[in-house]
């Protein structure tokens, strides 16, 4: 007997911030602790057959091209929601607070899904096949749109003076400790070994940290204008981001 267990996702998951907004769905930007470099796009390709139901129910196939004909490979039962959505999907797959009809999916709602039911429109889908997917290719984006350029500033914003005293500190403070300084700013400050190395020759450039000892070696102590800094309260409403350099 196989055995049955409840599965919970808990795990965070992209979502397309106009779905969410009319989802009512607050949205997290990605950060270092949700390992944002781990994630990628991919396009999904999957075609998807819907129709209704019992009262306030909705069945979605997603159809697949076995031997260039249109083969169910998946079933998917979900409230009738109002409103635009992404094929196969509903407000339920973000986990968002939905109206779910009386009684839920209930053994007479599974009785009307019948793939007969349905025999004349999957029969008009098949005649027209190859070149629905045709069209479907051709509109299909091949590769992510390139993001939006900023309306207000170009370029990525600097770091402030105030956020690089802080890397000099970690800095200094491995580098007198014995320790490797660059991946130690990498790992207190969630930067990447390039990212920690550019902001440390950053704070070299604005008299936050002295110069090394020799050219290409390590070293190097706060100076007393980085001190000040870091002795200087951050206001409220204020921001960490400087000119770039």
């Amino acid at each position: 007997m196989h055995k049955t267990v409840l599965r919970w996702s808990g795990r965070w998951e992209p979502i397309e911030k106009a779905v969410a907004k009319r989802l009512g769905l607050n949205v997290a930007p990605f950060a270092p602790t949700h390992r944002a470099s781990e994630f990628g796009l991919v396009l999904d390709r999957s075609i998807w057959f819907e129709a209704s139901i019992a009262p306030r129910w909705r069945v979605a196939m997603r159809l697949a091209n076995q031997r260039g004909q249109p083969v169910i490979a998946e079933v998917r039962v979900f409230p009738d929601e109002p409103g635009t959505r992404p094929p196969g999907r509903w407000s339920g797959n973000y986990g968002a607070l939905a109206v779910i009809p009386p009684g839920g999916v209930t053994a007479r709602v599974l009785r009307m899904i019948r793939t007969q039911a349905f025999r004349r429109d999957l029969f008009k889908i098949r005649s027209r096949w190859p070149d629905e997917l045709r069209q479907l290719e051709a509109i299909a984006p091949s590769v992510p749109p390139p993001p939006a350029p900023s309306s207000t500033t170009r370029g990525r914003k600097g770091r402030s003076d105030r956020e690089l005293a802080r890397m000099a500190s970690t800095y200094a403070g491995a580098w007198l400790a014995g320790r490797p300084p660059i991946p130690a700013v990498a790992i207190a400050h969630r930067l990447s070994l390039g990212q920690a190395r550019d902001a440390v020759s950053r704070a070299r450039v604005r008299s936050l940290l002295t110069p090394a000892s020799k050219q290409g070696k390590g070293g190097g102590q706060l100076t007393e204008r980085a001190r000040e800094l870091l002795k200087v309260k951050k206001q409220y409403g204020g921001t960490d981001h400087g000119t770039k350099r």
